[in-house]
């Protein structure tokens, strides 16, 4: 069994970053710019799965991580701006991420999702690399606004298909961040696949 985190990455404007955070976990504070870092710090996972674009931050994340040395960052740079972010660019990144976040990272490309056919690709992607009995926790932080529910629709597949334990669906709502302690609440939703249940039990 391997305890999992899938965690989805955006994309930035020009020159732009993801706005450094103090996440609350239950009354541990953990500052990050990338909500899956200091997620990773509290349920220290065996495997990261990153999931993005081809116009993902994934430039903005390596300097982030201080692995802005590696002799194709300018690549990646510029595949970034162009978007065309390749997933054979993205497997020379893999081990200096784990390297530098001391957990094996596996950095994944996935379509916009601009129809059926994408979105269940993003869905098959999500689980080629998780087996029967892992252990699986979903960030829904960061991504394109659309990609949070087919995180949710993963977690119903793999829970159900694979029988897959889902740990924790985490979501750090900066846009709830207190003005006066600056601190993020993090948000749980994994209670969501118990209601998906009851519909289900409901619909039969």
């Amino acid at each position: 069994m391997t305890k999992i985190l899938i965690s989805f990455l955006g994309k930035a404007q020009i020159g732009g970053q993801y706005r450094e955070a103090n996440y609350d976990f239950d009354g541990r504070v953990e500052t990050a710019r990338f909500f899956s870092r200091a997620l990773s710090k509290i349920i220290q996972p065996e495997c990261l799965i990153i999931l993005g674009t081809s116009a993902s931050m994934w430039d903005v994340l390596c300097e982030n991580l201080g692995a802005d040395e590696h002799i194709q960052w300018a690549q990646l740079s510029e595949a970034v701006e162009n978007d065309s972010v390749s997933q054979e660019l993205l497997d020379e990144f893999n081990p200096l991420f784990s390297e530098k976040l001391n957990v094996e990272c596996r950095l994944k490309l996935i379509p916009y999702g601009d129809d059926l056919a994408q979105q269940i690709a993003i869905l098959q992607k999500m689980a080629e690399d998780v087996e029967q009995g892992d252990s699986v926790s979903l960030d829904l932080t960061h991504g394109l606004r659309h990609l949070p529910m087919l995180g949710l629709l993963s977690a119903m597949y793999l829970k159900t298909a694979r029988e897959v334990k889902i740990q924790g669906i985490y979501y750090g709502a900066l846009e709830r961040t207190n003005p006066d302690t600056n601190i993020t609440p993090v948000m749980h939703f994994e209670g969501l696949l118990t209601m998906a249940v009851w519909i289900g039990a409901l619909d039969g």
